[in-house]
């Protein structure tokens, strides 16, 4: 067994490593790692310590580029009340998982589920991150592609669209 300390190293930096493969776009290698941590993590540190949280949403992220859907859905309905239950250090989190659940949702042909995380996650990115943070912009580039599908609203997408777009010419 080893000591806390070295756990607590030992998953942050295989979160780090994993988040790298995964940008260089090496799945197999960002899978094993991560789930590596996911693992230790969960064994040495708790399911929900903070470091344990980060490798786990990672997972996610993972399974979505894999297409392992099941336990993409498995993850985020563990992890959205989880992240809901901490409250403010998490609301970042909660929004990357709203989002992910927005993404499988519009997968399933489930429109109203899509728009619904989309919009909670673009109202949490604006809460927590600011309008003008990176990742808020991609939250808000969620939210207009959700109102393209299901009940047609035009006016109501097109002002999405362009918001949207405001926010990617004034950030990017």
């Amino acid at each position: 067994q080893i000591a806390p300390s070295e756990a607590r190293s030992r998953v942050e930096l295989m979160t780090i490593i994993g988040q790298s493969l995964l940008m260089l776009q090496d799945t197999d290698g960002a899978e094993a790692v991560v789930l590596q941590a996911v693992e230790e993590g969960r064994r040495a540190l708790g399911p929900e310590h903070p470091l344990t949280l980060d490798a786990r949403l990672l997972s996610v992220d993972v399974h979505r580029f894999r297409g392992r859907t099941g336990r993409m859905r498995e993850e985020l309905d563990a992890l959205v009340p989880t992240f809901r239950r901490l409250g403010a250090p998490r609301q970042k989190d909660l929004a990357t998982a709203l989002e992910y659940r927005s993404h499988m949702a519009l997968d399933d042909g489930r429109y109203p589920d899509a728009e619904a995380a989309a919009g909670e996650a673009l109202r949490l990115g604006e809460a927590t991150l600011g309008t003008e943070h990176p990742k808020t912009v991609q939250l808000a580039m969620m939210y207009a592609q959700t109102l393209q599908y299901g009940v047609p609203r035009p006016e109501q997408a097109l002002a999405a669209a362009e918001h949207a777009m405001r926010l990617v010419s004034r950030v990017h």
